[in-house]
């Protein structure tokens, strides 16, 4: 026996479901769009020393990054700044050298 309710009941069901797997879909795109885009943070040694009332430091991985400044903290600001330009220096360098059909790996010690 077929009650007039039971269609409206049976189209929530459906739309209900259907929800529910976009929203899980959603989700699991957006995470493997994340895990995708992830990028491996790393860590650098700042060697840094106070000189005749200057403070001088140098990056201890990457050879020419260098600075001085009045203070300890404008030296460490001035120092990231240096070593995320000299990454991104490094990073254009090193593809407009490679031209075409090449393949990036990531290499994590």
């Amino acid at each position: 026996m077929k009650f007039k309710g039971d269609s409206h009941f049976a189209e929530s069901q459906f739309f209900v479901c259907i929800f529910f797997y976009f929203v899980v879909s959603l989700r699991l795109w957006l995470v493997v769009s994340i895990l995708k885009r992830k990028t491996i943070l790393q860590s650098y040694t700042a060697v840094i020393k106070e000189m005749d009332g200057w403070w001088v430091g140098w990056i201890e991985e990457v050879p020419g990054v260098n600075c001085q400044e009045a203070t300890r903290e404008a030296l460490l600001e001035t120092l990231a700044i240096t070593l995320r330009e000299a990454l991104a220096w490094n990073r254009q360098d090193a593809l407009a050298m490679v031209g075409v059909n090449y393949q990036e790996e990531r290499i994590c010690l």
